[in-house]
């Protein structure tokens, strides 16, 4: 239970510190992905499929497109992706990541991949 815990917390501090560090923003739900002003970009499309591979349970199958997608298309937008991608799995209940074949652990140790991408 304290392993759960502290996994938690770091997995909170870490997504605010990514968000901070990408847009300056606290919260990765306040971060756009393109302004209203800009056509659908390939990156904000992704998202709405990786949105539904959630809603699907295929959280894995979400995160290795992810990955295929960061080899891609690097840059700002597709990191901002993963971000959103790593915050929305960590709201899920744990019975919801177990149905999925997912851990808390495994959210922590995917953004903090995306750290050291950042930080390339």
């Amino acid at each position: 239970m304290l392993k759960d815990s502290y996994v938690t917390n770091e997995t909170e501090n870490l997504i605010r510190y990514l968000s901070g560090v990408l847009c300056g923003e606290d919260d990765p739900d306040d971060i756009v992905i393109d302004r209203e002003d800009e056509p659908v970009s390939e990156e904000a499309a992704f998202y709405s499929d990786i949105k539904r591979k959630i809603s699907e349970k295929d959280i894995n199958g979400a995160e290795n497109a992810l990955y295929d997608m960061l080899e891609q298309l690097p840059g700002t937008k597709i990191l901002i992706v993963a971000l959103k991608f790593y915050s929305d799995i960590s709201r899920l209940d744990d019975i919801i990541l177990s149905e999925c074949d997912f851990t808390r652990t495994e959210i922590l140790e995917g953004l903090q991949e995306i750290e050291k991408l950042i930080n390339c």
